[in-house]
């Protein structure tokens, strides 16, 4: 596991004190922003083999695995510093080997630079990493959220083999045409019989990059037609279905069944959603949202320009990713450069 702590470069000192900008939920707290931090935590993809192992010596991360191992039922530490990597990318293994790994991440960071947790104003998660980010905001306790993390882990994978799927990365450009693109992929995928046919945006990573999800035959009509469409490279990842998209649907259903027996606070720091990008400010819109994010797109660039956007002049917090390895430092600053 590791800390990656990266800074928006030299900007204008404040004569005085500014107000931070975590206003939304808790009302203006005066501090300079330069002395607070935001703490971004990766999801699925992320992981290796012998994740979590230089942090072991720290007797609150070893039980947080041997927490997370009783409710799993297998031992997630093994998984984590064993593998094989066959094994641990497995939605039921990997999802909470990422969520402890970034977890043990915040302890090593709290050992380090205390400050920089006290310091935190707001956090935001990529996929399941949105579900690591309200535990560290205390919105889930951590048995609570393995257990709504384990729910969420069978359920994809369970969706990913009943609606073959997976997923591309599309570079594109002002004039590709990438919506059309899906449109006409999943058209061609209903005429030729393809049984519940998808193909979608699944990501906004920033305004040259996006992800799609979709039926195998959709991906396969757009990596044969990308250039009628403008679309300037597909790459396709290796993903074992079409995640954030409709054919996780049947997951998000068995979530909202464990968010029923599951309860959640207001966190303590803003928490932005990949539905709709903004910081939550209810428990309702956590219930809905934590489900939608399981078959909605991924707002990540719009998360952002949230958590970055202010007037000229005014300073910026430190950054800190918390993760088994750095996954969302390329993302930050394509969208904030």
């Amino acid at each position: 596991a590791n800390v990656l702590m990266w800074n928006h470069g030299d900007y204008p000192k404040q004569k005085d004190y500014e107000r931070c900008e975590n206003t939304e939920n808790h009302g203006p707290i005066l501090t300079d922003p330069a002395q607070t931090s935001i703490i971004l935590f990766p999801g699925e993809g992320s992981q290796y083999v012998g994740m979590g192992a230089r942090l072991l010596h720290m007797p609150v991360v070893q039980q947080m695995y041997d927490v997370a191992s009783e409710i799993l039922g297998f031992d997630l530490k093994e998984a984590s510093l064993q593998g094989p990597y066959s094994y641990l990318s497995q939605q039921q293994v990997q999802q909470p080997a990422i969520f402890v790994a970034s977890l043990a991440a915040v302890e090593k960071l709290r050992e380090v630079r205390p400050l920089e947790i006290t310091g935190c104003v707001a956090a935001a998660g990529y996929g399941v990493g949105e579900i690591t980010a309200h535990t560290f905001a205390a919105t889930l306790t951590f048995e609570d959220a393995v257990h709504l993390i384990k729910v969420r882990a069978e359920a994809m994978q369970l969706a990913s083999d009943m609606s073959p799927g997976g997923m591309l990365e599309a570079h594109v450009s002002a004039g590709s045409r990438l919506t059309l693109a899906c449109t006409i992929a999943k058209q061609f995928c209903t005429r030729q019989g393809v049984q519940d046919p998808e193909c979608a945006v699944a990501a906004y990573h920033w305004p040259t990059r996006k992800l799609v999800s979709g039926s195998l035959e959709a991906l396969l009509f757009l990596e044969d037609n990308m250039e009628d469409f403008k679309i300037r490279k597909l790459e396709r990842l290796k993903f074992p279905g079409a995640f954030y998209s409709y054919h996780m649907k049947p997951a998000a259903d068995a979530v909202q069944e464990a968010l029923k027996h599951i309860e959640i606070s207001i966190p303590n720091i803003n928490v932005h959603t990949n539905v709709d990008s903004k910081p939550y400010t209810n428990v309702e819109k956590i219930r809905d949202n934590l489900v939608k994010q399981i078959y909605r797109p991924v707002q990540w660039e719009q998360i952002m320009h949230h958590i970055y956007q202010r007037r000229q002049g005014l300073a910026y917090p430190k950054t800190f990713e918390c993760g088994p390895r750095y996954n969302l430092e390329k993302l930050v600053k394509m969208v904030n450069q």
